[in-house]
């Protein structure tokens, strides 16, 4: 099985990305970084955009992870906020992944489970820095 690490996109006119980056000194774990979005055809009732950060082990073509804190100019969550929180998963199919969870912290109409493909041209993630920040907290 390839590599899951990488920047996908959900498909046009949704704009969110998803980035999965294998975390050093831990085998067989990553970290998933999360930029949703709103749809845009919703015109003024458009979802803000939303950020998460979830950390978990691959088994077989999942991975089931648990969110973690972060911040961003967008806002952020510490731990208190995750006490209750459930877990995510990431379905692996080649250059496209399901990404399942629920992301009560981010405005109801924001995008952020779904299906997300490969992308070459990412536009949230382009000119990352490595771990342990996510792309949104560059200095």
């Amino acid at each position: 099985m390839p590599s899951p690490e990488g920047v996908y996109a959900m498909a046009p006119p949704l704009g969110s990305e998803l980035r999965v980056v294998a975390l050093t000194g831990r085998p067989d774990e990553y970290r998933i970084e999360v930029h949703g979005g709103g749809d845009p055809d919703d015109g003024a009732a458009v979802g803000a955009d939303c950020q998460a950060v979830a950390e978990g082990r691959l088994e077989g073509a999942r991975i089931e992870a648990a969110l973690r804190p972060f911040e961003s100019d967008l806002g952020g969550l510490d731990a208190s906020d995750l006490a209750d929180a459930p877990r995510v998963e990431l379905q692996l199919h080649g250059d496209t992944v399901e990404l399942q969870g629920a992301f009560a912290h981010c405005a109801m109409a924001t995008v952020m489970a779904g299906t997300y493909r490969r992308t070459a041209a990412p536009s949230v993630f382009e000119d990352c820095p490595p771990l342990p920040a996510a792309c949104w907290n560059r200095d």
